[in-house]
């Protein structure tokens, strides 16, 4: 837009030249020494040029929109004064050069006189429908052009669309009464605005007077010296100029004012249709450019701090903080493209480095292929566009990844590319879609999931890649031969020891660990709960801790933040009955549930008779805690959309 701002403010200056002189302004030494083959001719153009220069030094130091119009009108008032005193009339021969040839007035309705349907020559349209299109289209391209050109000009904001339809509907008025297409002029609009112009008042006394020179017909112009019309255009051109390539030199980087000078360049000399196309060659290039030099990697590395907001049990929690090295994650941020998506795969090749570096685990014989399998989660959520070459690079780094067998790897989507609103219809992501559809189709169980080779996952969440993530570790840690055994009995005090047992262990000696263990559950009581029960609503005391034994709860906020879990040896509740804080979260039984039910009334009775049972407890609490905090990390970087149950 500004090359075209540019390219229009030369050839109105050249207008303003040709207007002054009468002569054809052309790049080449003949047109160019007729400017200055005569003492009459160089004045012909250095009194509109004086004027110009005169109008901008002025209005430095008047500010009033009115200036302007008033200087023009009074041109032509103060040369006829000027040939008064000389005793010089505008008809005399020696005058007229400065003043335009007078023509014949037609009256105002011939051109409907002409039009006579019988005397068209139909066979020919066919042949000229492409003269019609061009034209049509060369209506049209002056809105996108014009109309940013002139809210750039203007600091106003347009809308291009409402701008089409107008364009559109005066023009088929236009058509039905028999006249002329018209379109915006850039240099007349923008001139109107400067001159104050704007609002009902004007833009009606603007049509009268348009109207009423339409009548009169272009014989009055006979008596307006060419010095005032020059003037004008010479005016308009060279602050066009100033602004596309003089004001914009220190705020444009060297790629773009480089452009602004070629489009320029290329519209003065070719055309304005050559101009247009270097413009949109140049605008992709410079938009390459600048985009492969500015790092969409925002930050990369291992997630052994970032937590899903997924319930888990103590063990779990306990396997995530050991295994954690496993998941890194890469943040994107910007525009991500072809150019830059180099960028994106140095970013992978430096997790892949670390994957020996990291794997202090012993090797286990026949999973040495599973070993070192790393967990990639890559966050677009901050990215604002992807093309379709990015997203087809991202699939081909998932066969890589999976053909080389050391990581998988996890996409949080940004918003659809094509505005469908549903990443399941988006085009753009069809080929990531399909792969990850038959990873998933390899992996329908928790075991099989760990199985597999390297897998893809598409989420629009980083809360919800990052427990993919978990739920694959925790997965693959069940079927290793050196894991603990993790059965999970349906009797809920066995199941609690079993939940707090490395807790404990790690909390006091052993020969008293399990002593300590039944101690603390013998404060807590099984309790059943039917399907749709509300165990606490939001805002409510906090009255209990609980640990799910079996069935499926749900946790909703009043921002419609929502969490479910089937997840047995999980603890809820425990921070609000420690601290006292009420309930952030209303938990409803989606299914028939049991429970182990510790109530606040115990709590202050272990606290009391217990000392050492409640720091356990409160110990417990803490790992919780802390699991909710690295959590954070997720939540800060998008909306969270899951109820934490506290």
């Amino acid at each position: 837009i500004q090359g075209c701002i540019g390219g229009i403010g030369v050839f109105i200056t050249q207008t303003g030249m040709e207007i002054s002189t009468g002569l054809t302004w052309g790049w080449h030494l003949d047109s160019l020494s007729a400017f200055v083959a005569s003492q009459r001719v160089v004045g012909m153009w250095l009194l509109p040029l004086g004027c110009s220069l005169t109008l901008r030094l002025a209005s430095r130091a008047v500010h009033s929109p009115m200036l302007t119009p008033i200087f023009f009108v009074a041109i032509p008032a103060a040369f006829h004064a000027a040939l008064s005193a000389l005793g010089l009339a505008f008809t005399d021969p020696a005058v007229q050069p400065w003043f335009f040839d007078k023509e014949e007035t037609p009256e105002w309705w011939l051109m409907w006189e002409l039009l006579d349907f019988k005397l068209v020559a139909w066979d020919v349209l066919p042949s000229q429908l492409g003269t019609f299109a061009a034209l049509t289209i060369f209506s049209l391209i002056h809105v996108p052009i014009n109309i940013p050109s002139l809210c750039m000009t203007t600091d106003l904001v347009a809308d291009i669309d409402h701008e089409l339809k107008v364009h559109g509907v005066a023009n088929m008025l236009a058509g039905a009464v028999g006249t002329l297409q018209n379109y915006l002029c850039f240099s007349n609009s923008a001139l109107y605005y400067k001159c104050g112009g704007g609002g009902l008042l004007y833009r009606g006394l603007l049509s009268v007077t348009v109207f009423v020179f339409f009548l009169v017909g272009p014989s009055v112009i006979s008596i307006i010296p060419r010095c005032m019309a020059g003037a004008l255009m010479l005016h308009i051109g060279t602050e066009l100029v100033r602004e596309a390539l003089v004001e914009p030199f220190a705020s444009l980087d060297r790629i773009e004012y480089a452009s602004v000078c070629l489009i320029t360049l290329v519209m003065t000399v070719a055309g304005m249709t050559q101009g247009l196309v270097v413009a949109a060659i140049l605008a992709l290039l410079t938009f390459v450019l600048q985009s492969s030099r500015v790092p969409v990697v925002a930050s990369w590395g291992h997630g052994a701090r970032v937590r899903s907001s997924a319930w888990r049990s103590i063990t779990d929690l306990d396997v995530l903080a050991e295994q954690g090295w496993r998941v890194h994650l890469i943040q994107l941020q910007g525009v991500l493209f072809f150019g830059n998506f180099p960028q994106v795969s140095t970013a992978i090749s430096n997790v892949l480095a670390t994957r020996h570096l990291n794997a202090h685990e012993p090797p286990v014989p026949g999973d040495q292929r599973h070993m070192g399998y790393l967990y990639i989660v890559i966050d677009m959520s901050a990215i604002t566009t992807m093309d379709t070459a990015a997203a087809k690079a991202l699939e081909k780094t998932y066969l890589e990844l999976r053909d080389l067998g050391m990581a998988h790897l996890a996409l949080v989507l940004p918003k659809p590319l094509t505005g469908t609103g549903s990443l399941e219809e988006d085009p753009a992501y069809a080929g990531l879609r399909n792969s990850a559809s038959v990873s998933s189709k390899l992996s329908q169980s928790r075991a099989r999931l760990a199985e597999e080779s390297p897998m893809l996952h598409l989420n629009t969440t980083l809360d919800g890649a990052v427990e993919w993530c978990e739920d694959c570790i925790l997965a693959r840690y069940n079927l290793l031969p050196s894991a603990p055994v993790r059965v999970r009995p349906s009797l809920s005090v066995e199941f609690i020891i079993q939940s707090f047992a490395e807790q404990f262990a790690s909390a006091s000696e052993a020969s008293s660990g399990a002593q300590l263990q039944r101690s603390l559950l013998s404060w807590f009581e099984l309790q059943e709960v039917k399907q749709g029960e509300v165990i606490w609503r939001e805002g409510d005391k906090p009255q209990q801790v609980c640990v799910l034994v079996s069935g499926k709860l749900r946790a909703e906020d009043e921002t419609g933040a929502v969490q479910d879990t089937d997840c047995p040896g999980c603890m809820f509740g425990e921070f609000g009955l420690i601290t006292g804080d009420r309930r952030q979260n209303t938990l409803v039984a989606l299914t028939d549930a049991r429970l182990d039910v510790l109530t606040a009334g115990k709590w202050a009775q272990l606290q009391a008779s217990e000392p050492k049972l409640a720091f356990l407890l409160a110990s417990v609490a803490l790992k919780y805690a802390g699991n909710r905090l690295h959590h954070v990390a997720i939540s800060t970087v998008k909306p969270n959309v899951r109820a934490i149950p506290v």
